[in-house]
């Protein structure tokens, strides 16, 4: 979170977040997913959002005060399957994961890759670099 911390309490320029289908077949990187998007959505004014939507809001500016009502902002979007059945035939259940990331791949607000400090510390040397701990199991 500090990097968010950072670009919140800073110039409030976009951050974003890259990910890779990968992580949504391993339940820790879910889980820890979830929890950063948690804490970011504490914030009453940030927001996670495709690039698309970026490009909408720089086309047509809305004021912060105005922005629930910003029509490409809306956040009605129809899942592939009702995820409250528990009937949902598995290849249903993986198109919604490859939905999910493919969405996922363009958020630009939120979430740092704390998780991945673990897996890659036997490769990358991490004297230079900060890891977050808020997250660590």
């Amino acid at each position: 979170m500090d990097n968010f911390k950072r670009y919140y309490h800073g110039n409030r320029a976009p951050f974003g977040i890259h990910m890779h289908m990968g992580w949504f077949f391993q339940p820790f990187t879910r889980e820890g997913m979830d929890r950063a998007i948690e804490d970011i959505l504490k914030y009453g004014d940030a927001y996670i959002v495709i690039a698309k939507q970026v490009l909408d809001w720089m086309r047509n500016p809305t004021d912060i005060s105005e922005i629930k009502h910003f029509k490409e902002w809306d956040c009605n979007v129809k899942l592939p399957y009702d995820p409250s059945k528990d009937n949902a035939k598995e290849g249903t259940r993986l198109a919604l994961v490859l939905s999910l990331a493919a969405i996922s791949t363009g958020l630009l607000l939120g979430i740092i890759y704390y998780f991945i400090a673990k897996r890659i510390r036997n490769y990358i040397p991490l004297e230079d670099n900060v890891v977050v701990h808020e997250y660590r199991d």
